[in-house]
Order: structure tokens, then sequence, then C-alpha cells
């Protein structure tokens, strides 16, 4: 049974992660003195273990010194949507990429590093061109890859509506929060309740983590993503194409 510990700096974020980790078989949780890992976002704490699950990938480049065999936590790829697009276009059943549309309206911050992640897996290789633009808190990203292939994101947080779709020479796929919402009747009447798919996400991550599965992306992934988001910083502030 692999021994797992929890350290995490949010308390509600943590209490996702315990309930996850009660899904998973071959796996339990114990205190960190006990552990053969961790699950963390803190430095201190990752110092000391040769396997850690690292849950901050905004700065995967810089703490990857920490441990040896430290992985970077993606949950992004393990949400049922993107797995669904990703298994159907690996498949062949869609055929080559063509064209990747990423709308992320949300007050909850960025998603940038998990789309770029997207479009590198869709198109099996960081864009040639970079194009991105900037306005009263208004983004849009236009990336250009080898084959004629293109993904526009674009994102915003004055509304609360987050969709992907995928249009490729035999078909297409799309997953948007509408797919997600049930309807719910209470007392107060009739509303819409969107299904939470990340909950669902953290129990792949920790399978991935655990019996070592490949999906989470590896170190020189990371290291593409960062450069990547630099050429879209320098479009932004230049107004040019990177």
């Amino acid at each position: 049974m692999f021994a797992l510990g929890l350290s995490i700096a949010d308390p509600a974020e943590e209490a996702r992660y315990r309930s996850a980790l009660e899904r998973i078989r071959g796996a339990i949780l114990t205190e960190i003195d006990d552990a053969e890992a961790v699950v963390t976002d803190r430095h201190e704490v990752a110092s000391h273990f040769d396997q850690v699950l690292w849950l901050r990938p905004e700065d995967a480049i810089e703490t990857w010194p920490v441990s040896e065999r430290l992985v970077v936590a993606a949950p992004w790829r393990f949400q049922p949507a993107i797995v669904a697009m990703i298994d159907a276009l690996t498949s062949g059943k869609l055929g080559e990429p063509g064209l990747l549309r990423v709308h992320r309206w949300r007050q909850e911050g960025s998603l940038l590093q998990a789309d770029l992640d997207l479009a590198c897996r869709i198109f099996a290789s960081p864009p040639d061109t970079v194009y991105a633009k900037a306005h009263d808190g208004l983004e849009q990203i236009h990336l250009g890859f080898s084959e004629g292939g293109m993904a526009i994101i674009d994102s915003c947080q004055n509304h609360h509506y987050e969709s992907i779709s995928l249009i490729s020479s035999y078909g297409a796929a799309y997953a948007d929060d509408h797919h997600n919402t049930q309807l719910q009747f209470t007392s107060q009447g009739c509303q819409g309740k969107r299904a939470d798919e990340g909950a669902t996400a953290l129990v792949g991550l920790l399978d991935a983590f655990i019996h070592q599965r490949p999906t989470l992306p590896s170190r020189q992934t990371f290291a593409r993503l960062a450069s990547v988001m630099e050429r879209i910083r320098i479009a932004k502030s230049e107004g040019a194409v990177s």
C-alpha cells in the first residue's frame, strides 16, 4: 500500500485532495512523517521527500531543484472532457487537427498554462508563430503550428462561460460548461447548477502520480510552456508577431 502525505496551505484545497485520495485503490493517507511521498505546495515540505507532487505549476521551473523526483501537477489533463477529446484525436477518429478554439470567460484567474499545454498536445509541438493582444481585461492569443494548424484562445474576467472546440479533418469535438449544467429543483425554484469536473480530475491526477503513469507532463514540457508564455508576453507588450 502506497503511503501518501498531504501538506497544502489552503485547508479547503487539502480537503478536496483528501476526498479524491479516498477513491483510489492501492494508496492510503498517512501522517507526513510516515509518508513515502507527499502532495504539497510548500517548499520546506517538498525538500524532505524524494517523491513530490508539486501543486504550483506556475513556478514549476524554479521548484524542480528542490527534489530529484518532483512531479508537477497538471489537473487540467485529467478533466473528463479533455481526456475524451485527446482520446478521440489520438485514436484517429477526428483526423488531423485544424483549429482549436478556447473561450475562458471567468473570474477565478488565468488558465493560460493549461490551454497552452492542450494546444501543444493537440498539434504535437510548440507553436511556430505567436500573436497576442490585451486590452481592458480582454486577451486574445493566436498560435500558428508547423502543419498549418491554429489555436485561438480568448479570455476575460467579466463573465462565467468556458468552452473548448476542436475542428479536425474528419470531425470535431466540443466541450463547454453548458454540457455539465444540471437542473436543480428546490423550494426556491429551479436553477441551472454546474457539475464539478474538478473532483474527477484530482482522482486522475493522484492516480497518475501514485502509479507513475506517463500522462503527467515532463520537465521539458513545462520548459516549453514557459518559453511560449514568454513569447506571448513579448507579443502583447510589443504588439508584434513572435
